[in-house]
């Protein structure tokens, strides 16, 4: 499934680096790396990348979550935590972040997660819930 928005893509076009009167402050910039796929348990490169690129933040957004391949009216889950290496990555870049590094957290998805890590770390700042819209279930 092609989406025609993505955070990433929203937070370019909001932010481009050749407005300043768009930009957050002088010298911000926004960094990217992928992660890990919502379900893929296979290579762990892009968590190091992810890891490495809050490493280097002054502020988080961490995605994580579900979409219409794992979470769907037609589907039941048997495990309510993140699918695939996700819980991985929330690790690393927790892992990876200064005591000064603000951490967001994206939670897309349609139904419960159990994800006790955010609750219980003090490294994360904000949880914010993001329902599956439209464009995401069809």
């Amino acid at each position: 499934m092609i989406f025609k928005h993505s955070p990433l893509l929203d937070l370019q076009a909001r932010f481009p680096s050749s407005q300043s009167d768009h930009e957050l402050a002088a010298g911000t910039s926004i960094a990217y790396a992928q992660g890990c796929p919502i379900r893929d348990v296979g290579s762990a490169a892009g968590i190091a990348a992810a890891a490495g690129v809050a490493a280097a933040a002054d502020i988080v957004l961490l995605f994580l979550g579900l979409n219409s391949e794992v979470e769907d009216e037609s589907l039941d889950r048997a495990v309510l935590g993140l699918p695939g290496n996700q819980s991985q990555l929330l690790h690393a870049v927790l892992q990876s972040v200064g005591p000064n590094t603000k951490v967001i957290t994206v939670l897309i998805n349609g139904g419960i997660v159990a994800i006790p890590e955010l609750k219980e770390s003090p490294k994360v700042d904000v949880c914010l819930l993001s329902c599956f819209g439209p464009a995401i279930v069809g």
